[in-house]
């Protein structure tokens, strides 16, 4: 079966790509794959990694290219959280791509976990070229779904890096998507990373507001992951400014609460964070409570 006449799919996938397999085949895929991306935003890592390995096997099995494509670029997404860069670079989002090239796919959105990975194995201006390449491709083909999510995606690594004015157009191109779009999906971590900026360039106090309502969007659309990302921010800064005890009082709840993927980078960062503040607690004198009285 073909794809509808006049389609994204009909323009831009050669017709034999499709005979093998009919829609039902990518509704599938998107189903486990979807899945999968949503489960990892929730906090269950182990459940998105199983989700899109089950999303690449049927794309596999039933020879459908596309579904096979896009199901790698999800991967390459998993492996990402779990601090597995090269083969988040190598064995996914390079194989994404090649795939995309062979079959004249557009997508290419494994330029986009490819960037982050190698920003966070220190080669910052490849990843930055790719970053680049992924929003203006994006841009080039007036695709406007999940632009939230390619803005966010796009500065984090960056700001993780510190290199804030790199971020800052990444940054805009999502969140002018979701004021012209109304698109959510991404508002949490736009929220944090912009409050992350705004910290760095010494305004604390729409900073920190910032931060604050990205862990209450966080809660309110159940998405753990990036409720950890703006509790952990949270707490640093508290104990920052000599509040140990709030600052434990707002990450170890959330921390807590993760049952798998605590390997993953992110969940690493909050565990080593915890652990400095209650040893600075251990050893702080009475009536004094945070990091300035150490």
């Amino acid at each position: 079966m073909e794809p509808p006449p006049g389609s994204d799919a009909a323009r831009r996938c050669p017709g034999p790509v499709w005979e093998p397999a009919d829609w039902r085949v990518g509704h599938e895929c998107f189903l486990a794959g979807y899945g999968a991306w949503f489960r990892a935003f929730q906090g269950y890592l182990d459940e998105a990694a199983a989700l899109v390995d089950e999303a690449r096997a049927i794309a596999i099995d039933k020879n459908h290219a596309y579904s096979e494509a896009w199901t790698l670029s999800l991967m390459a997404e998993v492996r990402l959280r779990e601090g597995r860069y090269a083969e988040a670079t190598e064995a996914t989002a390079n194989q994404a791509m090649d795939l995309c090239d062979r079959m004249g796919f557009e997508g290419r959105r494994g330029l986009l976990y490819r960037g982050a990975a190698r920003i966070a194995m220190g080669g910052v201006d490849e990843g930055v070229l790719d970053l680049r390449d992924i929003v203006a491709l994006r841009s080039s083909t007036g695709g406007r779904f999940h632009r939230t999510i390619y803005g966010m995606q796009t500065a984090e690594p960056l700001i993780a890096a510190g290199l804030y004015d790199a971020a800052e157009p990444f940054l805009q191109f999502g969140e002018q998507a979701m004021h012209e779009t109304d698109e959510r999906v991404g508002e949490a971590e736009l929220l944090r990373l912009r409050g992350r900026i705004l910290l760095a360039r010494g305004d604390s106090g729409a900073g920190e507001a910032l931060l604050r309502q990205a862990l209450e969007t966080a809660g309110r659309q159940g998405a753990k992951w990036f409720a950890l990302r703006a509790a952990c921010d949270l707490a640093r800064r508290y104990y920052e400014q000599g509040d140990a005890q709030a600052a434990v009082e707002m990450l170890e709840p959330i921390y807590g609460s993760f049952a798998e993927g605590l390997a993953a980078p992110d969940l690493k960062k909050a565990a080593a964070l915890l652990d400095v503040i209650r040893q600075t607690m251990r050893h702080v004198p009475p009536g004094r409570t945070g990091a300035s009285s150490a």
